[in-house]
């Protein structure tokens, strides 16, 4: 794109009477911006012309479009005021900083909404306030907020664009900004999946393939092959619906839903895909069998004699390195333990506020490139709430930063740790015997957290939450369900993850999968191992 092509494309001010609004958003707080949009596109003057026109990209950008940010550049050109809808997600987001900073260069009318959940009310000066002062751009702080309170905040909205009015800002032609930044067009397939998994989950099935279909299209080397699978996926699992709806044709559900399973089998995902239970029907919730893909490499040892516990005397290590709940477990005769819980967002703030990300000692060379490439300061869900209060599992971490993390602990307390291989942490859950669920042999949605019933929590839990319920035969804790848990390997090319998730139907020890490790997802996390 020609860096001035629209020099004389405002050469005068004129205020038209229905403005253009750009709406630049994260898409997490797609749910909040949707309504504003909508409600500001509804917004009429007494002869009834529109006050407002939006722009959204979900909605107006062509989800295949190869150049997505010379039209998201185009729209903001072409837009009368740039609304920047305000939350720590937007804040931290790279396209949406590039996006204002761009609105700001040109002299754009700027009104900054924060969003609902992201301010509170300040008992001192009973006026509203955030917490993320330091993640404001400088120039930002200067101007007046719009902050999201009830009916009422369309009317300040309007009295905002009123007040440009009086005195509209004239253009100012500067060069249009690259991709925020080299990996944006990955960055931007990483959002369409993220979307479209969410579309299916939401039985939207013409949004998700979309979706689905564009990244097929654009050929990405970590998204093309699984969105494939997921159109055709969800292509039978429409036609699994409308059989069960249709009661003449139920007669033939079953022999459908068996071909669907055995066409999904594999480490797709989180097991077989069906948010509206429609297998479920005929399968007694405590008693449903796990769909397993058994690892060929771990020898299973069958015992005749029930299960045992095997409780081992827990050991503690340096509080300010690992803050509670923490504990190692001794594995009997085996020369290692293992950490009874997965390492949680507070531990995982330790590593990050002592230079973590900063010193490249602590990551493998390739790690590091892809720190340096993607830029990552922190885990990917870091500032998201759902995800990160203190005690949960730390998630969105790839392989790479897990590693980096075992290695800094390491040197730290001057110990040999590092990610569990996967020998060491299936017989952590499993003990010596076949037993397919850490608590013995009989399946229990009440011992982990995992969506095999309608009754989930559709968010990871404490790591404690299921102690002395869903403990291993050593009492190790949440080795199956809530993240799916990196392991060591530095040989292949993908990297092993064991255990399920909150989001996996069918959970079972010997369940596996492997990503590309500097991959990320709100399902993944990790435990450590220490030798002794």
């Amino acid at each position: 794109m020609d860096n001035y092509k629209h020099a004389n494309l405002r050469s005068m001010v004129m205020i038209p009477k229905t403005k253009k609004l750009f709406i630049s958003y994260r898409s997490s707080d797609a749910a909040k911006v949707d309504k504003i949009a909508r409600d500001l596109g509804l917004l009429r003057y007494d002869d009834a012309t529109p006050r407002y026109t939006t722009w959204q990209d979900k909605y107006n950008l062509p989800p295949a479009s190869p150049n997505w940010w010379d039209a998201i550049v185009d729209a903001i050109i072409d837009c009368d005021v740039f609304v920047f809808n305000m939350s720590k997600a937007s804040l931290q987001s790279e396209v949406c900083q590039a996006e204002l900073d761009y609105a700001h260069r040109r002299n754009l009318p700027v009104v900054p909404i924060v969003l609902e959940g992201e301010f509170f009310l300040d008992p001192k000066s009973w006026k509203y306030n955030i917490t993320y002062w330091e993640l404001v751009p400088e120039w930002l702080r200067d101007v007046q907020f719009l902050f999201y309170v009830g009916s009422e905040f369309y009317g300040r909205f309007q009295t905002a664009i009123e007040l440009f009015e009086n005195n509209w800002p004239r253009v100012i032609n500067v060069p249009t900004p690259i991709n925020p930044d080299s990996k944006s067009v990955h960055a931007s397939n990483h959002a369409l999946y993220d979307a479209a998994c969410d579309y299916a989950e939401r039985l939207a099935f013409a949004d998700a393939e979309k979706h689905f279909s564009a990244l097929v299209r654009r050929n990405d080397s970590d998204y093309a092959d699984i969105a494939a699978e997921w159109l055709e996926l969800l292509a039978l699992y429409a036609e699994l619906i409308e059989i069960d709806e249709r009661r003449s044709a139920r007669f033939i559900f079953k022999s459908k839903w068996e071909a669907y399973q055995a066409l999904f089998p594999k480490d797709f995902l989180e097991g077989v895909f069906d948010p509206c239970g429609l297998g479920q029907g005929s399968i007694s919730t405590n008693q449903k069998p796990a769909h397993t893909t058994p690892s060929p490499t771990i020898a299973q040892q069958p015992s005749s004699a029930p299960p045992q516990p095997i409780k081992s005397p827990a050991k503690h290590t340096n509080k300010s390195l690992m803050p509670a709940p923490f504990d190692w477990i001794e594995i009997p005769d085996k020369g290692y333990s293992i950490a009874k819980y997965p390492v949680t967002n507070t531990q995982f703030a330790v590593f990050k506020g002592d230079g973590g990300y900063h010193n490249s000692e602590w990551w493998l060379q390739s790690g590091w490139q892809e720190k340096v490439t993607n830029n990552w300061k922190s885990p990917r869900y870091w500032h998201d709430p759902k995800w990160n209060r203190i005690t949960l599992p730390v998630i969105g971490v790839s392989w790479h930063e897990a590693f980096a993390f075992s290695r800094w602990l390491s040197r730290k307390m001057g110990e040999r740790i590092e990610l569990p291989t996967e020998e060491q942490w299936q017989y952590a859950a499993q003990g010596s015997d076949s037993r397919p669920y850490p608590w013995g042999t009989i399946w229990s949605s009440d011992r982990c957290n995992s969506s095999a019933t309608s009754m989930s929590w559709g968010q990871t839990t404490v790591v404690n939450h299921y102690e002395n319920v869903g403990d291993s035969p050593f009492g190790v804790v949440d080795m199956l369900g809530n993240v799916w848990e990196w392991c060591l390997e530095l040989d292949k090319e993908k990297k092993p993850l064991r255990g399920g998730s909150w989001r996996s139907t069918e959970l079972a020890i010997q369940k596996r999968t492997t990503r590309k490790p500097h991959l990320s997802f709100n399902l993944w996390g990790f435990r450590l191992v220490k030798y002794v």
